[in-house]
């Protein structure tokens, strides 16, 4: 009976994710997309706050900010920017040890991407879409966690789909 309780108390110590009310996360990230022959990946930051208003249950509601580092085709033909701004449900597994589990479903419901050409030209193209994330966080400090996760989304730019997987490291600091 002591061994029992001594492990469920363990396991709610390492659970301290469960009760947080409010979270900021900062991703650095690298996304991997290719289009038929021309590469475009981009790196990108992403900026997340999350509430969860319900005490002991491991989810929450968030929005994110996604500003492109950019990027630019091999035969520098083509470089582009853009920024996503987007709604996300996260939910994660409190009582692992050492580690914490977790998944995400993002839609990115505005955004834009600007494609500058070698000519001087520049097109504006809308962004909208869906993404899922799967990551695991390590408690660093109190209320301070290391991310690693990878992703992948499908996207609407313009009048075309792509799809793309995304790997980022990140910090999280919640109360």
């Amino acid at each position: 009976m002591k061994k029992t309780c001594l492990a469920l108390a363990a396991l709610f110590v390492c659970g301290e994710a469960a009760y947080g009310l409010a979270s900021m996360q900062v991703f650095y990230g690298y996304r991997l997309q290719q289009d038929g022959e021309v590469d475009r990946n981009a790196h990108a930051v992403t900026l997340a706050g999350q509430l969860s208003p319900l005490p002991l249950i491991p989810a929450s509601l968030g929005v994110t900010y996604t500003p492109w580092l950019g990027y630019q085709t091999d035969d520098s033909e083509e470089s582009a920017t853009g920024w996503e701004l987007g709604v996300e449900l996260a939910g994660w597994l409190p009582i692992v040890p050492f580690v914490t589990p977790y998944a995400k479903i993002n839609y990115t419901f505005w955004g834009e991407q600007k494609i500058e050409y070698k000519g001087g030209s520049e097109i504006k193209n809308k962004i909208n879409g869906i993404s899922g994330a799967a990551g695991v966080g390590y408690d660093l400090l109190p209320f301070t966690t290391v991310l690693a996760e990878v992703g992948y989304a499908m996207r609407n730019i313009g009048e075309a789909d792509y799809a793309h997987f995304t790997m980022s490291v990140g910090v999280e600091v919640g109360i």
